[in-house]
């Protein structure tokens, strides 16, 4: 799932005063829970884990203040304008969570892919390279150039 199709359901989510707050916890354990986390939910909070080693957390909100008149575009509609983004919370702290999914989606590549990577290295470095060139192709949003 890219990080625009996330961000998109975040903003139309109106989470003034945590309104649909639930509905948006309900969404991102879905969409962690797809990709492999554990999730548990606490007060408010979703805490997400993978594996029993190690692990790594993020914190960020879903509420948003409430708008004011003079919206040129719908609040709770994500609107791209010359390459700028425009919804209610884009810039704090919706646009934060739909970038740390994709992160995370990068992260479990990683920790897919990895171990195969090193078996690879060591039978044949131009295995190795090129997939280590897929999963930078990956961070730069080019996975397609490289198929």
């Amino acid at each position: 799932m890219e990080e625009y199709e996330i961000l998109k359901y975040l903003i139309k989510c109106n989470t003034i005063k945590d309104k649909e707050n639930l509905k948006i916890i309900n969404y991102l354990e879905k969409v962690l829970k797809n990709l492999g986390f554990d999730t548990e939910y606490k007060d408010k909070c979703l805490i997400m884990s993978i594996g029993k080693e190690q692990k790594i957390g993020f914190l960020g909100h879903t509420d948003t203040v409430e708008y004011i008149e003079g919206w040129n575009t719908n609040p709770f509609e994500l609107t791209k304008i010359n390459d700028k983004l425009y919804g209610l919370g884009v810039c704090d702290m919706k646009g934060g969570i739909a970038a740390i999914i994709d992160a995370n989606i990068f992260f479990v590549l990683l920790i897919k892919i990895l171990p195969f990577c090193y078996f690879k290295l060591k039978a044949s470095l131009i295995k190795s390279t090129a997939i280590l060139k897929f999963i930078i192709a990956h961070l730069c949003g080019n996975v397609k150039k490289t198929l």
